[in-house]
Formats: structure tokens, sequence, C-alpha cells
């Protein structure tokens, strides 16, 4: 799910209810992740417009056949005629070197807290067309 430059991946409205509903369904684990939200927030660059990928799943029983992958290039090939650079968030680490192969580069990382994942922040400048 790819959110388009200057665009959000929620309403107001939904971002207004989000930490509520966060609060509701989690309760007392709500504080963490409405602090990992945070952590993803604080970590996303800004100033310069661009292509956020959001989400990119494959469901189990079709994962390694490429698809994601084919999707991604598709994608990508679509942002590069915009002339758009494009930014994600990789919180499996052996998801960084295929986003590099097409073109992302690691911007920084941040751990999520209790034990969870290193999610690596990676950019993808706008590339020239072929």
């Amino acid at each position: 799910m790819w959110i388009p430059p200057n665009e959000t991946e929620f309403s107001d409205e939904q971002n207004t209810a989000l930490a509520p509903a966060i609060v509701e369904m989690l309760d007392a684990k709500a504080p963490r992740v409405l602090h990992m939200l945070e952590m993803f927030d604080q970590a996303h660059p800004r100033g310069v417009p661009h292509f956020y990928l959001s989400l990119l799943a494959t469901r189990t029983e079709h994962r390694g056949r490429g698809y994601g992958l084919r999707l991604l290039a598709e994608n990508l090939r679509q942002i590069d005629k915009a002339g758009t650079p494009s930014y994600l968030e990789a919180s499996n680490s052996a998801n960084v070197p295929l986003y590099m192969r097409h073109g992302f580069e690691v911007l920084d990382s941040f751990t999520l807290p209790e034990d969870g994942p290193e999610v690596f922040t990676m950019w993808r400048h706008a590339q020239p067309l072929e």
C-alpha cells in the first residue's frame, strides 16, 4: 500500500480516533503500541515529497514465488515515471538486501521496545527513466 506524496495514511478523523481505539482494544498494552507508532512517526523523513510504502505483504502460501518483489518493481516503475523518491521501513532484516536491489538505501534504524525487531528506514532517490 503506497501513500502518495503529501498524503497521509489516515484521514484527520481516523487519526483522531486511532489512539482511543488502541486504548480501548489493548488496555494496559496500549502505551507500548502508541510508543511504537510514535517511533515510526519520528523516523519518517519530512521535507521532501515522496511515496511511502506503508505495507507490502504476501500470503504465507504464496511466499517465495516473487509476487511481492514483482509488485514492488512495477510500482517503482510507476513512481520513477513520476520522478519521485520513495521511503519504507523494513522490520525484517532479511528484506533489507531485497529492497537494496531495488535502489533503496538504509537511512537509519531503531529498535522497537520489549525485544522488538530492529526497524530499518530506507530511502530510494528518484530514478531516471531508461
